[in-house]
């Protein structure tokens, strides 16, 4: 991630692996890098979402999801509902 410092897909990968591995807080920076370099991604975002619900942020969560396109992925919409619900 650091020789591909403004692409993000290696923070995504590095931020899945945390989340994997059951440990949401070191995932969170590293999607939000990978969500801020491309903003909208709905891969990044459910996971980003995930990771934030996780850590008791369902409002960081939904504010995430809120900047996807919800009709490209069903569970980008079952996530939202779910944040909204915790909200």
């Amino acid at each position: 991630a650091i020789s591909s410092w403004q692409e993000a897909e290696p923070f995504f990968q590095l931020g899945y692996h945390f989340i994997d591995a059951g440990h949401d807080r070191l995932a969170i920076p590293l999607l939000q890098r990978a969500f801020s370099l491309d903003p909208g991604n709905s891969k990044i975002g459910l996971e980003l979402s995930i990771a934030l619900s996780g850590r008791f942020q369902p409002e960081a969560a939904r504010e995430v999801l809120l900047a996807c396109d919800l009709s490209s992925n069903f569970w980008l919409a079952y996530q939202l509902y779910w944040t909204s619900l915790l909200c």
